[in-house]
């Protein structure tokens, strides 16, 4: 195209290494430049995978997942109070931040597909996380494990569930908002002035009748119907996990949960198994797109640009067709990726 030229062989060989190790180029991928292969494609997408094996490319899966999934507010922005909350131990909630990037390395190192990322059967729990979770944990460290029912994928995982509350109260608003923007890239719009603020009444009527009637009461007025409408019912759909991701039959304000959701103007479906299947039926297109986008602007290094929309409706649809280990090849090989805007 004009205006373009090609990443010259060192800055390609700096560009996937720097995106999969966080570190410079080895011994092999420098001799592959020397030698002019690394631009050729399927080179490119052979050395992906060798450095995805490498122990290193977990620098990638905390940095990537952290960022995309906001996992890395665990343990900073969302800290509990210790004193009160002698459970959440800084190791524990890095290895609750650790579980996610395990888990997203695992999809790409072993091209799982796309529902794998909401219904991945196993996890990787250190001794103190799996305590955590109420299951039994085979010893030594981090060790890899199927996933009880309730934690496979991201909607079981603590750092998520974390990551979308607040440090004092878990939020199905937080929640839902987070699946509508980070999974499927439909942001709801910022709410109008004031629109955040609870009277005291709201709380009154949590505690007597649960969390749902806040919500209920803040939806009756129109201006903010028409946001909490997509957002609260695709939160309440995990509202059987707390602040903590530690599994609830009562919410915040005492009541009996009721973690049944809907996703915009779709039939209804419980728990975060049904909120799982409802996304990967009539939401894949989305999520797909979303994954992808999120990853070339990881692996860019810049906010995208109309241009680059192609390339994310291109790496959606073999992300959707062909899972995660196509997704990385086709990343590395594609035309943001390999290609510079002349000056």
């Amino acid at each position: 195209a004009k205006g373009e030229r090609a990443v010259s062989p060192y800055g390609l060989a700096s560009r996937l290494s720097f995106l999969l190790w966080a570190g410079p180029p080895d011994d092999r991928l420098l001799d592959l430049a020397d030698s002019g292969k690394l631009a050729e494609p399927e080179v490119l997408a052979t050395e992906a995978a060798r450095m995805l094996d490498d122990a290193r490319a977990l620098r990638f899966a905390r940095s990537f997942a952290g960022q995309w999934l906001g996992t890395r507010r665990v343990g900073r922005e969302f800290k509990p109070d210790p004193i009160d909350n002698p459970a959440m131990t800084d190791s524990l909630m890095a290895d609750m931040r650790d579980e996610v990037a395990r888990f997203f390395l695992m999809l790409v190192r072993e091209g799982r597909p796309l529902d794998a990322l909401l219904r991945g059967e196993e996890t990787f729990l250190s001794p103190e996380l799996a305590r955590f979770y109420g299951v039994e944990h085979p010893g030594g460290d981090v060790a890899r494990v199927e996933a009880p029912a309730l934690r496979r994928g991201l909607f079981g995982k603590a750092a998520v569930l974390a990551a979308t509350s607040y440090p004092d109260r878990s939020s199905p608003v937080l929640r839902g908002a987070w699946i509508l923007d980070d999974l499927l890239g439909t942001p709801p719009p910022p709410p109008p002035p004031g629109a955040s603020t609870f009277d005291e009444e709201a709380f009154e009527e949590g505690e007597e009748r649960g969390a749902r009637a806040v919500l209920e009461r803040h939806r009756a007025s129109p201006a903010c119907a028409s946001c909490h409408d997509r957002i609260d019912p695709l939160g309440f759909a995990l509202d059987g996990f707390d602040r903590f991701g530690r599994e609830r039959s009562h919410d915040d304000f005492g009541h009996r949960v009721e973690d049944t959701g809907a996703l915009p103007g779709g039939p209804k479906f419980s728990g975060p198994e049904g909120l799982a299947g409802a996304i990967l039926k009539d939401r894949r297109g989305e999520l797909s797109r979303e994954v992808a986008r999120r990853l070339l602007r990881f692996s860019l290094g810049r906010s995208l640009e109309w241009s680059d929309e192609r390339t994310v409706v291109e790496l959606g649809a073999v992300l959707e067709a062909r899972g995660f280990g196509a997704l990385i090849s086709s990343m590395v090989t594609s035309r943001p990726f390999t290609r510079i805007e002349s000056r």
